[in-house]
């Protein structure tokens, strides 16, 4: 958007990066709603650990982006053309583009064996919660409590 020549042009780039954003953590909310249960006790001690893979590919992604976009910003232009990562970008872009089939393939192929993971999760009885106000002779300060 910031290369823009035209503000109409900046606004219809910003609208569909907004777009495409909006649909993805849709997409997303959905799929989580979803499948909340089944995939809540099929990712089990693995769940704990999610926050900080989140944060970290967060982070990755941020720092790639400052990476991409800071040469061309302290320069004062508004494009990272002379950026290395933009021969990345350029590689990765092209990539995706010829192989366009086997993306979408391996999307749908993860897409359907969580699908498929949650059904049996569910069907095994793996997404009921375990009674949690129930003491365990183990726990004496448990049944302390619940007294």
């Amino acid at each position: 958007a910031l290369a823009a020549d035209t503000l109409a042009t900046a606004v219809a780039v910003f609208a569909a990066y907004a777009t495409g954003s909006a649909v993805l953590l849709l997409a997303l909310a959905v799929a989580a709603a979803v499948a909340n249960t089944a995939l809540s006790a099929a990712l089990g001690r693995t769940a704990r650990h999610l926050p900080r893979i989140a944060g970290s590919l967060l982070a990755a992604s941020g720092a790639y982006l400052i990476a991409y976009w800071a040469p061309a910003l302290l320069d004062g232009t508004a494009s990272p053309a002379d950026n290395p990562l933009t021969r990345v970008a350029a590689d990765t872009t092209a990539w995706i583009s010829t192989h366009q089939t086997l993306v979408v393939v391996t999307a749908l192929a993860v897409v359907a064996a969580a699908a498929l993971g949650t059904m049996l999760v569910a069907r095994r009885g793996g997404a009921e919660a375990p009674d949690c106000c129930e003491p365990t002779r183990d726990d004496p300060a448990a049944a302390n409590r619940t007294r």
